[in-house]
């Protein structure tokens, strides 16, 4: 096996015990293992307080009600300027290309809500979640900075967010940079109570999973 090859799997390895902790930290204990997604199996789960931790930092977000159903993440929003917000963030898609974009793909619910200048702040910190999350070896610590990313505006009503705008993902370099093509997602969507991140592994065919192991 080559050093770059070993290098890559020992950073797997930690993206698993890291999303594993953290999610742990945000979950209570009792539901901690459901909300955690196998990484051998292809698939973490995302719980609602790691999203709840992004929104809270959104700029003149004085209130704030969320909920994760299988729907999408549903937001209740006020600030201290502009109309408050009730909106449903629909996971559309991921799509990753190997030294290429890392974009999520978000369906605004109802449509009309799409063109606020709010709701870009809202997929943003959405976004921002599931970056850390996928990421988390190689990301710098989490200080409580604004979450930040470019977010487009697509037919349909859809946000496109390329994960590589943020900036603390535009500062990687060298092995680090190389985990954003090793640790990929091949779907994004949601279930009560997380998002579910379907992960293309190194060796993994698009659209597959590893066996469960028995």
């Amino acid at each position: 096996m080559s050093e770059r090859g070993d290098r890559l799997r020992s950073l797997l390895r930690e993206a698993a015990q890291t999303v594993r902790a953290g999610a742990e930290r945000l979950a209570p204990l009792t539901t901690a293992r459901q909300l955690l997604g196998e990484l051998r199996h292809g698939r973490v789960l995302l719980p609602a307080n790691a999203l709840r931790t992004q929104l809270l930092r959104v700029p003149d977000l004085e209130s704030l009600w969320l909920e994760v159903r299988a729907s999408g993440v549903l937001i209740d929003a006020s600030f201290s300027r502009g109309e408050p917000l009730r909106l449903t963030l629909v996971p559309v898609a991921a799509r990753f290309a190997p030294r290429g974009a890392k974009e999520l793909i978000w369906r605004v619910e109802p449509p009309e809500r799409a063109t606020s200048p709010r709701v870009a702040d809202l997929a943003a910190a959405v976004s921002v979640a599931v970056a850390r999350a996928l990421w988390a070896p190689v990301l710098p610590p989490d200080e409580g900075e604004a979450p930040d990313a470019i977010v487009e505006r697509d037919p349909g009503a859809e946000l496109r967010v390329d994960l590589r705008t943020i900036p603390m993902v535009r500062k990687l370099r060298g092995p680090s940079q190389a985990l954003l093509d090793a640790l990929a997602l091949a779907s994004l969507g949601s279930e009560d109570g997380a998002l579910t991140l379907g992960l293309r592994l190194p060796g993994m065919p698009p659209g597959s999973a590893p066996p469960p192991s028995g």
